[in-house]
């Protein structure tokens, strides 16, 4: 999560105040497969993530595994907590 809410406890967490700018990208049963790190004056990382593209649980639900969620300085309502079970 990226946010200029400076009171923001975790990337999980609701945002704390609705005249805060934040987004977030999440993705279920991620894992890392490629990593690598350069440094000429400015730190870069590369990183190659793999996760399913839809989940299924018991009751047939078929969910994406990822989402963006945004909101701005002009929206009434912060991001919601991020649940993951």
């Amino acid at each position: 999560m990226w946010t200029d809410d400076t009171a923001q406890a975790s990337a999980m967490a609701v945002t704390t105040a609705t005249d805060k700018t934040a987004i977030r990208f999440y993705a279920k049963e991620c894992r890392i497969v490629s990593h690598k790190s350069t440094f000429d004056g400015i730190l870069k990382v590369n990183i190659t993530f793999k996760y399913p593209a839809f989940d299924a649980v018991a009751s047939g639900t078929i969910t994406k595994s990822d989402a963006w969620e945004s909101t701005n300085d002009t929206d009434t309502s912060p991001l919601p907590a991020l649940t993951y079970t």
